[in-house]
C-alpha cells in the first residue's frame, strides 16, 4: 500500500532533503498541502520547505509514480528529512550601488568586502549578490594622473566609473586615469572577477583604497634659438659658446597625459674663412648629439660627439646642440644639462710649384754618364682634421742616367736628410723594384737607367707620404770577370771520350764577385765528361789527383745526379757501359757552378776485376756501393740501393743528411733534376731527353742513320737522288712510272716495252716503228697456224711457270691468266701482263718477277701469236679490216661507234635524227680518239642550243638599287620596287639594304614601268626601256619631310623666340634650333614611328612630348606654355622666406594694368606678365618695413625676389636704484606675441628685432648677476625704439646652526665668503637677522668659524630666488663622523679600516685593486651555484695608485657595518664585511684587514682553490700574531695534502697541490683540490713549533691571536674563471672555544660538493680549537678526525 507522511512545523524556506533507507525499490512523492502532487523521485527529493512549513511525502514501491498502489514491492523503509539553510548577508553598509558612494575627501580609504557562501544542496536559495562598495574621491588636482593603490586581504578588482556611473575600466589590480576637469573620480571595489559589478563574487576581506597623484612639468622658456630660422648669431671672433639642453620625461603611469619635448640650440658662427677646417669640442654634463646645417637649413652631417667639416662658400656655419639621439634636430631626447661648445678652425698650406720632375714621362735626362745629382723632396703636412683638403700628392723626382754600360752591376747611394724610398723603373714606366735604403741591379741593354727618389713610404712613386729635406743620388758601377771556356760546363754538352780512355785531366776556373749585385755572378767552371765501352756489370772506382779541393758526381745517361763524393765514387757498371762524372770545387754538390776554387785534376776510372757479374748479386757488388754512403744518411748509393732513409718529418738534403727543415732548392725556371731534399723539381718526358743544369735537354741521336729525323727536331742528313726519299734512316731510289709507258724508271728498271712495229717514243710512250713491222711469213720457218699454236703454247707454259713463282699480290693475276682463253680473253691477257711487268719493274721488284729478257720474249711471242691467230691465212681480206668473207669467215669488226663500209673499211658512224644544234648520237662505247664527237648545226645570234633545239638566250640578271637623291649613296632602309609592263602583271621585288636586288626581265629587250618606294622617302613612278646590254638600273628617292610648328599655346601663334628642340626616335638623338619657325623635319633613315620631341623656348616652360609620323604626316604643332615668373620676399637679414602674410602689388609703366597677390607664410606665387617690359613692385608685411621697386621683364626672367628688413627698437637693462646701465652679464627672455627671444649682455643695451606676427604685447624677464629677476611689459609698434628694464639686487639671510641638533647656534661666528673674483668676511652676530647681499648668483664658499666648533667648508649657489641659506657647524666627540671628520682627526667619533692586500701564493704586493662598498651586502646566498651577485647599493668605489697595495678608510661610524668588494683585473673579486663596531679606536689601533687575493683559474683540472690569511704583525699591540700558519687539507680517505704533501694523485689524476708561500718557514698560503660529488674533506690550521733561538720574535705569539681566516673560491656554472664561494673565520672558532694560548690547531670547516665545478660548495665550520702533541723534536702531531689512517698525524719541524 501507500505510506503517506508529513512533517509539521518545519521552518519555511530552509532546505529539506529527503533521506531514505530500504528493503525494496521504493519511490518518494511530494505533495502540497492541498494533496496535489508536485514531484517523486526513486531515491531522494531536495526542495525548500513551504510556506506553511510543512512537507507532506508518499512512500510506494517502484514504479507506482501516481502513488496509487500500484506496484508488486514490499518491504521495510526509514523516511527522514536532513534540513539546511543560508546565512542571510550582512546588512548593507551603505555604499553598495553607485547612488549610495561615499564621498572621500583625501587620499585613501578603508572598507571591507563579503560574499556569502551556499551551505544548501537547493537551487536558487543562496545570495547571488554580494558587496561591492562604491566611492568618489573629491578635491583631486584636474589634469594630474591618478593611480589607485589597493592593500588587501583578498583577491580583489577596481573599477573606474563615469560621472554617470557606468563603467569606463575594470583592472584586478590597478587603474591610471587623468583626473577630470571636476576634480573628482568614482571607484568601485569588489571581488575578484566581478567585471559587470554584481557582485558576483566569493570574496571576502579588508581593504585600503589609495590614489596617488602624480603629473608631468610644463617645458621651460624657450632660449630662442630652438630651430634653425632664430639661431644664435656669434660674431667670427666668438668661437666658444655654453648653453643649457633640458628634456621632459614622462613622470606618470597616465597614457596620453605626456607630450615629449626637448631643447636644441642653434648656432650661426661667422663669418669665417671659405674652405678652411672646422671641428668641434664640447664639454658637457649629458649625452649630447650635434648636427650641421647649410645655409637652407638642410642636414649635412650628424654625429654624437664632434662634427669635422669645410667652412662653406658663404663663411656661415650652422650648428645644432641636442640630445643623444636627436637625428631630426626636435628636441625628440632625454638628455638634460650644460655644455660648452668650441669650434677650432684649421687650414692647410698650398703646396709648393713643381720642379718639372714629378713623373715618369717628366723625368730629368742627365747629361751622357752623370753619375750623381741633388735635389730635395717636399710633402705638405695634414694640420686639419678635415679629409680631403689636404694635398696628398706630394714631390717625388724622376730622373734618367744614360750612356751607361749594359751588364754592369750599378749602386744608388742616397745621401739625404729624410727618410727616403728609392725606385727603379722599366722603359715603360713600369716599377721595377724600391728599396728604402742603397739599391741594387743591373744596368739594362739599353744603357739607361730610370730612377725615382721619393720619401717612405711612397713605394709606389706617386707621393703618397710625409717627408720633407734634401738628397744626393750618386751612382756607382761595377762588373764581374767574364767567364772561361764553357763547352762542357752542363751535362747535354759533356766530353765523351772513345772507349778505352780511362784517364782524363783538365782545370776548373772560378769567378770571385766584385760587385754588391746580387746573382749578377756568372757560374763557375763544371766539366762534365763520360768513359764509354766499359765492361758491363763490372764494379769501379774512381780516382781524382788535383790541387784544389774537389767534389765528384756520378749522373745516370738521364742526367740525373745519381751520387756524389769529395774524394772517389764507388759503383757498378751499368748495361749501356757508360759512366758519367761531373767534377766540380768544393761545396758545389749540385754542379751548377756554385764554388770560388779551382785548379788542375786528373780523375781515372778503376775496374775491380774481383767485384763484378752485372745481375749475379755478388756480395762485393753491395759491399764496394756502400763505399759511398761515407758520411751519408740517405740518398741513393749510386748502385740502385740507398744509404738510408729519412724517417717521418725528414728530409734528405742534396747534402745526403736528414735534416727536419729543409728549403727546396728548385727555381722556377727549372724543370728537373733534385729539389735537395729527396724530391725532384720534375722529370723530363722526351726518349732523349736529359737533365741537363735543372732543364731537359733533348741529346740528338744519328747513330746507323744517314737522313731524317735526329729525334730532336733536328736532321741527320738528305738523300741526294733525284728520286730518293729516306725510309727509316736510309735513302732508297723510288722508281716512277706515272703516265710512261716505255723507258726506264729512274731507278735502274723500266715502265714496260714496245711490242711489234712500235718503239719507245717521246715522253716515253709507245709508237708505230715502220721500219720493224715484219711481214707474215718471219716466224720460225712454220706454216702460220703452226706458228701460232706453238707460241701459244709457249706462252702459257711459261708464264703458268712463273707466276706461280710470284709474291702474294699477284694472286688474282695468276688466276686470270691460268683461266686464259686464247679466243675470248686476248685483251685482258695482254692487260695483266702489262700489270705483272709494271708491278715487277717498280719499287717492289724482287727475284720472283721476271727477267727482262724473259718478259721480253714472252710479250713479242704474245702479240706475234695474236697477230696470226686472228688472221686466216686464206682469206679474201685483203685491204680490208672488217666484214665477212665469202666462205663464212670475218676480216674483222669495227669497234662500238664504228660501222664496216662495203670496201671493209670501218667508218665512225653519226646520228642527228630531230637534231639541229648540239652533238650527233654516237653509240655507247664509242672510241673518241678514233670517233671525235660531230656537230649537227649551230644557233644564231642570241639563240641557244637547249635540247638539241635552238632557243631564244632570256635576257641578263639586271641589278636594281635606290638611292637617295641629295647623296647618291644607296639607301640604308627597306624598300619595295613594283615593276610591270603595258599593264601586265605587276612583280614585287624587296630591296634589303646592303644586299643587290636581282631583276630577270621575261623579254630580251622592251619599256617596263617601275614603281620605287622605300621607308622615309616619297614614292616615284619610273618608265625605263630595258635593252640587251643592259645590266643595272638605278632609282633616286627624296626623302620625306613633315613641317613642324612651335606655337603659343594661348594665342596659337608660331613662336619666334630662340628654341631649342631635341628630337629622339627610338636610339637617336639630334638638335635642332629655331627661328625659322615652322621649321622641317627631314625624316631619317627608319624615320616613321613614335618621335619624342623636347622643346626649350626662351620665355616658355619646357615641353615634352611625342607625336607618331608616318607616312602619312604632312604637319606637326608642338603647343607650349609661357613661363611663369617666381615671386617671392624674403628677411632682409636671415635670407629666408617671409614667414607672415604679405602683399606684392604690380603696375605696369607702359600699360594700364595692376594686380594685387597676397601670400601666405613664406610661400611664393607665379605671375605671368602680359608683356615684356617694366614694372613696379610694392611690398609689404606685418613686422617688415615696405619696400618698393622697378624690375625690367624679359623673355629670359624666371624669377623676381625681393627683401624686407624687420621692424627692430633697443632695449635696455638698468639698476632700480641708480638707473646705471647694468655691466654685469644678464639673461633676458623677450616674449612677444609669436615667440621667445633670450639675450645674453653685454652689450647693453641691445637691439631686438620684431618676428613675424610680433606686434603688440610683450613681456621681457631679465636675470641679472647680483640682481633679482625682473618683469617689464611694453606694447611694440612700428615706431617703438626703446624699452627699459629695471632691476634690484637680492638679499639673503643667513643662519648659522650646530649640524646635529639643528639648533641656533649661541656665539658669534665668522664666515669668509668667497667666490668669482668675490672674497669677503662676514661677521654673524647672536640674536640678529644677519643679511648678506651677494654681488651677483652663482656658487660661493662659505667657511664658518666660531669658539668651541671645528671649522666648517660648505658651497652654496646662490640664484635669484635664494632668500635664505643655513650654514652648520659640528663639534668633535658628538658621536658622528660628520663630513670633514676622519679617525684622524676625531677617532672619539670615526673609525677606520686599513686595506692590505698581496698575492695569494708570494706574499708579494697586490697594487692598484680597486674597492667598492656597498649599503648592504651585495651578494645573495642560497641559489645552486653559491653566492651571486645582487643590485645593491654603491657607497663608495676607489682606484688606488698602481705603486700601493694598502688602501685606508679612515671616515667610517663606530658602529657601522662595511660590506665591501676588491676588483683586480686577472683576480677573482674578493669579499668582506667589517663591523666596526667590534673594534675599539680607543686602543689606538685601526682595524687592519690583511688579505690574499686569488688569481682567476686557468684550467679545470684543480677547480677549488682554499687560500690561508692572518693579519699583519707587529702593527699593534702584543701579543702579537704568528707569522705563519701551516693549512692542512685531509680527503675522506685521510691522504693529506699540505707544505710536507704538495701534490696528491688519484688513480693518475692530480687531485691537489698545495701552494707555499716564499716567505714562510711553515705552511702554504694557499691550497688548489678538486672534489668528487658529495664526498668530504676537511681543513686544518696549524701554528708550527718556532725556536727560540732561531726566530727569538716569533715568542708570544699564538693561534688565537692571529685574526686567521680561509677563504674559499671554486668552479661553478656561472663562474668560468672562478668565484668566492664561501670564508670561515677563526673568531666564530673563538666565540665557541674560549681562548687559551695553549691552542696551536685549529678544525676549520667540512667541505663537500654536489655537483663540481657547476653548484656551490657545501662549507660547514667546526669551529673547534686542540692542543697538538709535540715531541722533544719539536715535532708536532694531532688527529685529522677525518679517518683513522690520519688520527696521529705527523707535521715535520721545519724552522727557519
Amino acid at each position: 500500500g501507500i505510506n503517506a507522511e508529513y512533517g509539521e512545523n518545519q521552518t519555511a524556506g530552509y532546505c529539506f532533503v529527503t533521506q531514505t533507507e530500504t528493503t525494496f525499490d521504493a519511490v518518494i512523492g511530494w505533495f502540497d498541502d492541498n494533496g496535489t502532487f508536485i514531484e517523486y523521485g526513486d531515491d531522494t527529493i531536495t526542495a525548500l520547505i513551504p510556506t506553511s512549513g510543512q512537507v507532506n511525502l508518499a512512500v510506494s514501491g517502484w514504479a507506482d509514480t501516481g502513488f496509487t498502489g500500484d506496484h508488486t514491492k514490499s518491504g521495510t523503509y526509514t523516511l527522514s528529512l536532513r534540513i539546511t539553510h543560508n546565512q542571510p548577508p550582512p546588512p548593507s553598509d551603505g555604499n553598495d550601488n553607485f547612488a549610495q558612494r561615499i564621498i572621500v575627501n583625501g587620499s585613501h580609504v578603508d572598507g571591507s568586502i563579503w560574499a556569502t557562501t551556499d551551505e544548501t544542496p537547493c537551487p536558487n536559495d543562496h545570495n547571488t549578490v554580494n558587496d561591492v562598495d562604491y566611492f568618489e574621491f573629491i578635491g583631486l588636482t584636474p589634469g594630474y594622473c591618478a593611480s589607485t593603490r589597493t592593500v588587501e586581504t583578498f583577491d580583489s578588482a577596481i573599477a573606474l566609473l563615469n560621472s554617470s556611473g557606468a563603467l569606463v575600466q575594470w583592472d584586478d589590480y590597478k587603474i591610471d586615469t587623468i583626473v577630470p576637469s571636476s576634480g573628482k573620480i568614482d571607484l568601485a571595489v569588489t571581488g575578484y572577477p566581478d567585471r559587470n559589478l554584481t557582485g558576483a563574487h566569493q570574496k571576502n576581506g579588508n581593504y585600503t583604497l589609495y590614489i596617488d597623484l602624480t603629473h608631468n612639468s610644463a617645458p621651460p622658456a624657450s632660449d630662442n634659438n630652438n630651430n634653425f630660422f632664430t639661431p644664435t648669431v656669434l660674431s667670427s671672433n666668438t668661437l666658444t659658446v655654453s648653453g643649457s639642453i633640458w628634456s621632459l620625461t614622462d613622470q606618470t603611469p597616465c597614457p596620453n597625459d605626456f607630450t615629449a619635448a626637448g631643447d636644441v640650440d642653434y648656432y650661426r658662427f661667422g663669418p669665417l674663412t671659405p674652405g678652411y677646417c672646422f671641428q668641434t669640442s664640447m664639454t658637457d654634463t649629458f649625452d649630447e648629439y650635434l648636427g650641421w646645417f647649410n645655409n637652407q637649413g638642410q642636414l649635412i652631417a650628424e654625429e654624437d660627439y664632434q662634427v669635422t667639416g669645410l667652412v662653406p662658400s658663404d663663411g656661415f656655419v650652422y650648428l645644432a646642440v641636442s640630445g643623444y639621439k636627436d637625428s631630426q634636430f626636435n628636441g625628440n631626447h632625454h638628455q638634460n644639462g650644460n655644455y660648452t661648445l668650441t669650434l677650432h678652425v684649421t687650414h692647410n698650406t698650398p703646396p709648393p710649384a713643381s720642379d718639372h720632375n714629378d713623373n715618369f714621362t717628366s723625368a730629368q735626362r742627365l747629361a751622357l754618364g752623370q753619375t750623381s745629382v741633388s735635389g730635395n723632396i717636399w710633402a705638405t703636412i695634414d694640420q686639419t682634421p678635415c679629409p680631403n683638403d689636404h694635398n696628398t700628392v706630394n714631390d717625388v723626382d724622376f730622373y734618367v742616367f744614360q750612356g751607361l754600360e749594359p751588364g754592369n752591376c750599378f749602386e744608388i747611394d742616397e745621401d739625404a736628410t729624410f727618410d727616403q724610398v728609392l725606385g727603379k723603373f722599366n722603359q715603360s714606366g713600369g716599377l721595377v723594384e724600391w728599396a728604402d735604403g742603397t739599391l741594387y741591379g743591373t744596368v739594362p741593354t739599353d744603357g739607361i737607367l730610370r730612377l725615382a727618389v721619393s720619401g717612405w713610404a711612397d713605394t709606389t712613386f706617386v707621393g703618397k707620404h710625409q717627408q720633407n729635406g734634401n738628397y744626393t743620388l750618386r751612382l756607382q758601377l761595377t762588373k764581374n770577370d767574364a767567364p772561361g771556356e764553357t763547352k762542357d760546363n752542363s751535362f747535354a754538352h759533356r766530353t765523351v771520350y772513345p772507349p778505352g780512355v780511362n784517364k782524363v785531366s783538365g782545370d776548373i776556373w772560378y769567378i770571385r764577385d766584385r760587385t754588391p749585385c746580387p746573382n749578377d755572378q756568372p757560374p763557375s767552371d763544371v766539366d762534365f765528361f763520360s768513359f764509354v765501352g766499359l765492361p758491363a756489370g763490372t764494379c769501379f772506382s774512381t780516382m781524382t789527383d788535383t790541387n784544389f779541393d774537389t767534389v765528384i758526381g756520378w749522373y745516370s745517361n738521364k742526367g740525373i745526379l745519381q751520387t756524389w763524393s769529395d774524394s772517389e765514387l764507388y759503383g757498378v757498371i751499368p748495361q749501356s757501359g757508360i759512366v758519367n762524372v761531373a767534377l766540380s770545387s768544393w761545396a758545389d754538390v749540385t754542379f751548377v757552378g756554385a764554388h770560388t776554387n779551382g785548379g788542375r785534376y786528373t780523375v781515372s776510372i778503376v775496374l775491380d776485376a774481383d767485384c763484378g757479374g752485372f745481375g749475379s748479386g755478388s756480395e762485393g757488388q753491395e759491399e764496394w756501393c756502400d763505399y759511398n754512403c761515407f758520411n751519408k744518411t740517405c740518398g741513393s748509393n749510386g748502385c740502385g740501393g740507398t744509404c738510408g732513409s729519412c724517417t717521418g718529418g725528414y728530409f734528405c738534403t742534396s747534402e745526403f743528411q736528414c735534416s727536419a727543415s729543409c728549403t727546396s732548392t728548385c727555381t722556377p725556371d727549372q724543370d728537373c733534376g733534385s729539389d735537395g731534399c729527396g724530391g725532384w723539381c720534375g722529370t723530363c718526358t722526351g726518349a732523349q731527353d736529359v737533365c741537363s743544369g735543372g732543364v731537359c735537354t733533348c741529346i740528338a741521336d744519328c747513330t746507323d742513320r744517314e737522313c731524317g729525323d735526329d729525334g730532336c727536331g733536328g736532321s741527320c742528313g738528305t738523300c741526294s737522288g733525284a728520286q730518293d726519299e729516306c725510309f727509316s734512316g736510309s735513302c732508297h731510289c723510288v722508281a716512277n712510272c706515272t703516265g710512261f709507258e716505255c723507258g726506264t724508271d729512274g731507278c735502274g728498271g723500266i715502265c714496260g716495252v714496245c711490242g711489234p712495229y712500235y718503239t719507245c717514243g717521246e715522253h716515253q710512250l709507245c709508237v708505230r716503228d715502220p721500219l720493224t713491222q715484219p711481214s707474215c711469213d718471219d716466224y720460225f720457218g712454220l706454216p702460220h697456224q703452226e706458228v701460232n699454236l706453238v707460241l701459244l703454247e709457249q706462252v702459257n707454259e711459261m708464264l703458268r711457270e712463273k707466276i706461280l713463282e710470284t709474291i702474294d699480290n699477284l694472286e688474282a693475276m695468276k688466276d686470270a691468266l691460268l683461266a686464259y682463253n686464247p679466243d675470248t680473253q686476248l685483251l685482258d691477257l695482254a692487260e695483266l701482263i702489262d700489270q705483272i711487268h709494271l708491278f715487277c719493274s717498280g719499287p717492289y721488284h724482287n727475284d720472283t718477277c721476271l727477267s727482262l729478257s724473259e718478259f721480253e720474249f714472252i710479250e713479242t711471242a704474245f702479240l706475234n701469236a695474236i697477230h696470226h691467230v686472228t688472221i686466216d691465212p686464206l682469206s679474201e681480206c685483203a685491204g680490208r679490216v672488217c666484214g665477212l668473207t665469202s666462205y663464212g669467215g670475218s676480216c674483222g669488226s669495227c669497234p662500238p661507234g664504228q660501222t664496216c663500209t662495203a670496201d671493209g673499211q670501218c667508218i665512225c658512224e653519226y646520228d642527228c635524227t630531230g637534231r639541229v644544234c648540239g652533238n650527233a648520237h654516237q653509240e655507247n662505247g664509242t672510241s673518241m680518239s678514233l670517233c671525235p664527237p660531230k656537230s649537227c648545226g649551230t644557233c644564231v645570234d642570241r639563240y641557244e642550243c637547249t635540247d638539241y633545239q635552238c632557243t631564244p638566250i632570256p635576257h641578263g640578271p639586271v641589278t636594281l638599287r635606290i638611292l637617295d637623291c641629295d647623296t647618291k649613296d644607296a639607301v640604308h632602309v627597306d624598300g619595295v620596287i613594283a615593276i610591270s609592263q603595258a599593264g601586265g602583271p605587276l612583280s614585287t621585288y624587296p630591296v634589303t639594304p646592303g644586299m643587290n636586288t636581282t631583276w630577270h626581265p621575261e623579254l630580251q629587250e622592251g619599256t617596263w614601268d617601275f614603281g620605287v618606294s622605300a621607308l622615309g622617302y616619297v614614292s616615284e613612278t619610273h618608265s625605263v626601256e630595258v635593252k640587251w646590254e643592259t645590266t643595272s638600273i638605278d632609282f633616286c628617292l627624296h626623302r620625306a619631310t613633315v613641317q613642324v610648328h612651335i606655337q603659343d599655346g594661348a594665342t596659337s601663334t608660331d613662336i619666334q623666340n630662340e628654341c631649342a628642340v631635341t628630337t629622339t626616335l627610338g636610339v637617336n638623338t639630334w638638335v635642332t634650333t629655331t627661328p625659322p619657325n615652322p621649321w622641317v623635319l627631314t625624316i631619317p633613315d627608319f624615320g616613321y614611328g613614335v618621335y619624342t620631341f623636347q622643346v626649350s623656348c626662351l620665355g616658355y616652360d619646357t615641353m615634352t612630348t611625342t607625336k607618331n609620323v608616318d607616312s602619312s604626316t604632312k604637319q606637326l604643332t608642338i603647343a607650349l606654355n609661357r613661363t611663369p615668373i617666381l615671386l617671392s620676399a624674403i628677411d632682409c637679414d636671415s635670407a629666408m622666406p617671409l614667414a607672415v602674410t604679405h602683399h606684392i602689388q604690380i603696375n605696369s609703366t607702359f600699360d594700364q594694368y595692376t594686380h594685387t597677390f597676397d601670400l601666405l607664410n613664406s610661400s611664393t606665387v607665379y605671375w605671368i606678365p602680359p608683356a615684356i617690359g617694366t614694372y613696379g613692385f610694392f611690398v609689404s608685411a606685418d613686422g617688415y618695413v615696405s619696400a618698393g621697386e622697378s624690375k625690367a621683364v624679359e623673355w629670359s626672367s624666371t624669377n623676381f625676389q625681393f627683401c624686407l628688413s624687420r621692424v627692430s627698437f633697443l632695449v635696455t637693462v638698468q639698476d632700480a636704484n641708480t638707473s646705471a646701465i647694468i655691466t654685469t652679464q644678464c639673461k633676458v627672455t623677450s616674449t612677444s606675441p609669436v615667440n621667445q627671444i633670450g639675450t645674453i649682455t653685454p652689450p647693453n643695451p641691445f637691439q631686438l628685432t620684431v618676428p613675424d606676427n610680433g606686434l603688440g604685447k610683450w613681456t621681457f624677464d631679465a636675470t641679472c648677476d647680483g640682481y633679482l629677476p625682473s618683469t617689464t611689459s611694453a606694447t611694440i609698434q612700428d615706431s617703438s625704439s626703446i624699452v627699459n628694464i629695471l632691476v634690484v639686487r637680492p638679499v639673503v639671510l643667513i643662519e648659522v646652526r650646530e649640524l646635529h641638533t639643528d639648533a641656533l647656534l649661541k656665539v658669534n661666528a665668522t664666515i669668509q665668503i668667497s667666490g668669482a673674483a668675490y672674497n669677503t668676511t662676514f661677521h654673524w652676530t647672536v640674536g640678529q637677522q644677519n643679511q648678506w647681499t651677494p654681488p651677483m648668483v652663482g656658487d660661493y664658499q662659505f667657511v664658518t668659524s666660531a669658539t668651541g666648533y671645528s671649522d666648517n667648508h660648505e658651497f652654496r649657489t646662490i640664484s635669484a630666488s635664494t632668500s635664505a641659506i643655513t650654514l652648520y657647524l659640528f663639534g668633535c666627540g658628538d658621536g658622528f663622523c660628520s663630513d670633514g671628520e676622519d679617525f684622524e682627526f676625531c677617532p672619539q667619533d670615526c673609525a677606520a679600516l686599513s686595506l692590505q692586500f698581496e698575492n695569494y701564493d708570494s706574499n708579494s704586493p697586490v697594487n692598484g685593486f680597486t674597492v667598492t662598498t656597498y649599503a648592504t651586502n651585495p651578494r645573495s646566498f642560497g641559489g645552486s651555484t653559491g653566492p651571486v651577485m645582487n643590485n645593491a647599493t654603491v657607497i663608495m668605489a676607489k682606484t688606488i695608485a698602481n705603486t700601493s697595495n694598502v688602501l685606508i678608510i679612515s671616515n667610517l661610524d663606530r658602529d657601522e657595518i662595511v660590506y665591501l668588494r676588491v676588483s683586480m683585473k686577472n683576480y677573482i673579486d674578493f669579499f668582506w664585511t667589517a663591523n666596526m663596531s667590534l673594534y675599539d679606536p680607543t686602543l689606538g689601533q685601526v682595524f687592519s684587514l690583511r688579505g690574499h687575493l686569488s688569481p682567476t683559474f686557468l684550467t679545470t683540472d684543480l677547480p677549488y682553490r682554499v687560500v690561508n690569511t692572518w693579519r699583519t704583525t707587529d702593527n699593534e699591540p702584543p701579543p702579537y700574531a704568528p707569522t705563519d700558519l701551516n693549512l692542512h687539507l685531509f680527503f675522506s680517505d685521510g691522504v693529506a695534502c699540505d707544505v710536507n704533501h704538495p701534490s696528491v694523485t688519484d688513480a693518475g689524476s692530480h687531485i691537489c697541490q698545495s701552494v707555499a708561500d716564499a716567505k714562510q718557514a711553515g705552511g702554504p698560503a694557499s691550497i688548489d683540490f678538486s672534489l668528487t660529488s658529495n664526498s668530504t674533506i676537511t681543513l686544518w690550521n696549524s701554528k708550527p713549533p718556532r725556536s727560540a733561538a732561531t726566530a727569538p720574535s716569533q715568542q708570544g705569539r699564538y693561534l688565537i691571536n692571529s685574526g686567521s681566516y680561509v677563504v674559499l673560491y671554486g668552479l661553478t656554472s656561472d663562474a668560468a674563471t672562478g668565484k668566492q664561494l664561501g670564508e670561515v673565520l677563526l673568531q666564530d672558532a673563538l666565540k665557541v672555544f674560549a681562548g687559551s694560548n695553549s691552542y696551536d690547531v685549529w678544525r676549520i670547516a667540512d667541505i663537500s660538493v654536489a655537483e663540481p665545478r657547476k653548484g656551490g660548495l657545501k662549507i660547514q665550520p667546526q669551529n673547534k680549537l686542540a692542543t697538538s702533541e709535540i715531541n722533544d723534536a719539536d715535532i708536532m702531531f694531532f688527529d685529522c678526525e677525518i679517518h683513522p689512517s690520519c688520527q696521529n698525524f705527523k707535521v715535520p719541524y721545519a724552522d727557519a
